[in-house]
């Protein structure tokens, strides 16, 4: 993390793997380009399954919050920050943000880095109804990519279900992928995604 980018909002991201194993902790400003970055640098991620993302106003907050995560919840994967080698299983139930990799690896793939960024953008403004508001100048506004790329990269996630236009400039997002909240938060996300 760099200094011009510790004052900026930042993710702390956990991998599990299908059993809900938790495999590693992290932190970034942009935690979907992280998470490909990890794809193919650690033998690990072909374990990964799901991915817990939770915002923090600032690197420095992110990072603290990643040394208490490491040392209380002992991921597999993770040295840094580590007082024990003793491995646990997350119990956790309530989802903060949890999107399955498998299919949110298939947007990574096939997105650019401006794509990335409005994609980015959707995770990190989806409100506790996992609607996003955002017309097309806003997005371009707040991420610094062109409109016809978000326009482009929008038809992609409406195309493949990560997203609904509930009207001009409300999105919501699929539950199946991300979803703030309890799992009866999620139940009643998911009829709303289903009657969108």
């Amino acid at each position: 993390m760099t200094a011009s980018s510790i004052s900026k909002p930042t993710a702390l991201y956990r991998h599990y793997d299908a059993e809900n194993v938790l495999l590693y902790i992290g932190v970034s400003i942009n935690p979907i380009q992280r998470t490909d970055q990890h794809i193919y640098s650690s033998e690990w991620t072909l374990d990964v399954k799901s991915i817990e993302i939770e915002w923090h106003e600032n690197g420095y907050l992110a990072r603290s919050a990643e040394m208490i995560a490491i040392r209380n919840e002992h991921p597999l994967h993770n040295s840094m920050h580590s007082k024990t080698k003793t491995w646990q299983r997350n119990k956790n139930n309530a989802y903060i943000a949890k999107f399955n990799v498998d299919t949110l690896a298939d947007y990574i793939s096939v997105t650019d880095e401006s794509s990335s960024k409005v994609l980015a953008y959707f995770i990190k403004s989806i409100n506790n109804e996992n609607l996003v508001s955002g017309t097309y100048p806003r997005i371009a506004k707040e991420t610094g990519v062109s409109e016809s790329t978000i326009a482009r990269t929008i038809q992609k996630l409406l195309d493949g279900k990560f997203i609904k236009k509930i009207q001009t400039g409300v999105y919501m997002v699929s539950p199946n992928l991300i979803r703030y909240g309890s799992k009866t938060v999620g139940v009643i996300q998911m009829k709303l995604w289903m009657n969108a």
